[in-house]
């Protein structure tokens, strides 16, 4: 396990007057917001009003125009979309654990099956990924999460960052 960076400063995320455009067209206007530490937002809107332009944008993804404060860093946002990250050459069991170098016993393979056990999926352990459904192929994608973080694999996340997660579930 990597021990964790020393603590950043939890200053609040602010945007002020950010504006974005997507092919001439202008698709964030003027949003204005402030996220504190430990604190949960939902953005709703309809398709095409900018919703995940604005994550993109949290993300230094997207150019845009207005201030944004306190942006995470280089692996301070972990983003999960509604296509996840699912990696053929690997079982259900080395998706989860994906970055995990270490072997399965004791604690990690503790973290594993909580994970597993949390989501539903306990069955799945040694299937491929071409066996697995839409909604299961998001569970396991939550499931890495969860594993990374009771494995301290992520340890300098400060933003959550899900973008229509639950499409398929």
């Amino acid at each position: 396990r990597r021990s964790p960076p020393p603590p950043r400063p939890r200053l609040p995320l602010l945007l002020r007057g950010v504006s974005a455009y997507r092919g001439g067209r202008e698709v964030l206007r003027s949003v204005d917001l402030s996220i504190r530490q430990h604190e949960c937002m939902i953005v709703l809107g309809h398709n095409g009003s900018g919703k995940t332009t604005l994550l993109r944008s949290v993300q230094g993804l997207v150019k845009t125009t207005g201030e944004i404060t306190n942006a995470p860093l280089d692996r301070e946002a972990l983003y999960i979309g509604s296509s996840p990250p699912i990696f053929s050459s690997l079982d259900v069991a080395g998706n989860i654990t994906y970055g995990y170098r270490g072997s399965m016993e004791g604690e990690s393979r503790a973290a594993f099956e909580d994970a597993c056990l949390k989501l539903n999926i306990v069955d799945a352990e040694g299937r491929p990924p071409r066996s697995l459904s839409d909604g299961e192929k998001q569970r396991i994608s939550f499931a890495r999460l969860l594993f990374s973080v009771n494995m301290n694999l992520i340890p300098y996340m400060r933003f959550l960052l899900l973008d229509e997660c639950d499409v398929a579930l």
